[in-house]
């Protein structure tokens, strides 16, 4: 079952983030303009590097005991905005392009069915595996800073586990064609994105995020892309509103959010 915030770790991680997403607010005002947001990598805050597999032909179901696998970072991202001092949590939606630690990126505010913009593979995720993405989060995440709130003792084996099942689920080419099919089809040893997992404890908590997901319906958080055609293309959580600028931020984002649609 997903696991419940320790007061520590929580007030760990929420004063490092002090307050998350101002600098989206700042570009939510400014929608008409751009619709983007310019941001710092300051650190890979949690994770580690796992072996990683991906190849766009391979089926869902599909392996050939040859795949080639490279050792990549699975890693929770921590970003910030110099004009304004904040910061915001981050995962990565795609593999074939990265960020570079201490880079500077424009993001463009992209909804979470568009995201990621392709090419490169895989593209854009479409509705289902968005839908799988929010219930991971809405399950999983901490709505106050958009990221974990595990110990700090076992963010690294977390932080890791969700990196690769957003990965599976953005990369994998699943038949099933709606998110509870969608579910029995996640594997980590086949299909196009493979995982050669080096860790118990990484798979354990892989395997309990799996397993929650759908359990009881599914569960909604507000989620948007952050995208970029030369960089790699993030994932982040909208924070629940906590303080009148986090209200503000939650009200402009869901009208951004509509007038698109």
């Amino acid at each position: 079952m997903p696991i419940k915030p320790t007061s520590t770790s929580h007030d760990e991680l929420s004063s490092k983030i002090l307050i998350a997403w101002p600098l989206i607010a700042l570009a939510a005002t400014s929608i008409a303009c751009a619709d983007t947001v310019s941001l710092d990598l300051d650190s890979y805050a949690y994770g580690s590097s796992q072996l990683i597999s991906v190849n766009g032909s391979y089926d869902w179901n599909e392996t050939t005991g040859s795949e080639n696998f490279y050792n990549l970072k699975a890693y929770q991202h921590h970003w910030s905005d110099m004009d304004s001092g904040s910061t915001m949590i981050t995962y990565c939606l795609q593999l074939y392009q990265g960020v570079d630690l201490g880079g500077s990126y424009d993001f463009s505010l992209t909804e979470l069915e568009e995201s990621p913009t392709g090419p490169p593979f895989p593209g854009p995720m479409g509705e289902q595996r968005a839908r799988l993405l929010r219930d991971l989060y809405a399950r999983w995440a901490d709505p106050s800073t958009a990221g974990l709130p595990m110990d700090e003792s076992e963010m690294n084996d977390a932080a890791t586990a969700f990196q690769i099942l957003i990965w599976e689920i953005t990369h994998e080419r699943f038949s099933a064609e709606d998110a509870t099919g969608m579910i029995d089809q996640i594997d980590f040893e086949l299909g196009a994105l493979q995982w050669d997992s080096n860790s118990a404890a990484i798979t354990g908590y892989a395997n309990a995020m799996i397993d929650s997901l759908g359990q009881g319906g599914f569960r909604d958080a507000q989620l948007i892309g952050l995208t970029n055609p030369d960089a790699q293309d993030q994932l982040s959580m909208i924070p629940a509103p906590g303080t009148a600028l986090l209200l503000s931020l939650s009200s402009l984002a869901t009208r951004h959010l509509r007038r698109r649609r």
